[in-house]
């Protein structure tokens, strides 16, 4: 279903050591204090309360550390950003099952960019407030811009293009990549390891 802009409640996001301090509220303040061009960027203990969980990477149980655990995403009224933590690290990921639906509280201690997206990439002090959420998607109306980036969408379209792997060249299962077109705009890039899809299929994605 289609959802308005602002969704979610706010998120408090406090700076709570350190020289410099974020003084608005929320995961848009996070994502502005964000450089465009960053490698993994040390943050001051910035503290975020009442995100909400509204995507993971899948569970399995054949790792110490799932892949949930590691990769999530959580959004708030002003945004949403992906968190992609060092599962090799000891205590760097949530001492709690993370889903999807779940408020949580937790400190950054850095942040980073890849591929031009920005991402939380470390974090201690985790803490699970609440379950059982509602999460809204977003079903595009006009064209996705980069302030939907992480955004938890629904588009359905056709994908165009030969898709050619798109990975690094030594990747030994490599993702490949579509062009989506939604009905607005520019269509969306379209990445999958997925062997049932092909040019001028018919695709339905929902995600981050």
């Amino acid at each position: 279903m289609a959802a308005p802009a602002k969704i979610y409640p706010k998120t408090n996001v406090i700076c709570t050591m350190g020289p410099k301090c974020w003084s608005e509220e929320g995961i848009g303040a996070l994502l502005d204090a964000i450089p465009e061009e960053a490698e993994e960027l040390p943050v001051d203990n910035l503290q975020i309360t009442g995100a909400l969980v509204i995507a993971t990477n899948y569970y399995t149980d054949r790792f110490d550390v799932p892949p949930n655990q590691s990769r999530f995403w959580i959004a708030d009224a002003d945004g949403a950003i992906e968190l992609f933590l060092n599962y090799r690290e000891e205590n760097a990921t949530p001492v709690f099952q993370v889903r999807t639906g779940q408020k949580i509280n937790f400190t950054v201690t850095a942040v980073t960019r890849y591929n031009g997206k920005p991402q939380i990439a470390a974090a201690t002090g985790w803490e699970l407030v609440d379950a059982g959420n509602d999460v809204y998607m977003f079903e595009p109306d006009r064209e996705l811009t980069s302030a939907d980036v992480h955004r938890l969408v629904r588009i359905t379209g056709t994908l165009s293009g030969d898709g050619a792997p798109c990975d690094r060249p030594d990747a030994e299962n490599p993702n490949r990549c579509w062009d989506l077109d939604y009905g607005f705009g520019q269509p969306a890039l379209f990445r999958t390891k997925s062997t049932f899809v092909s040019t001028g299929g018919c695709v339905t994605y929902v995600g981050p």
